[in-house]
């Protein structure tokens, strides 16, 4: 399970940041759904990961 390498309000910016500086347009809205990333998205352990991997 992912956790934030800082558990402050720093580390949350810098995950935000992270995820929004590396994920595709997908997690934007560039989809044929026009599903967009919401906070419970983000929220998500296995998101987390993916963010701390570089795998999104």
């Amino acid at each position: 399970m992912g956790q934030l390498a800082r558990k402050d309000l720093q580390g949350f910016r810098a995950y935000v940041e992270a995820f929004v500086t590396h994920a595709p347009p997908f997690y934007f809205g560039d989809n044929d759904r026009g599903w967009t990333a919401n906070l419970d998205y983000l929220l998500r352990a296995d998101t987390l990961t993916k963010v701390q991997e570089g795998t999104l």
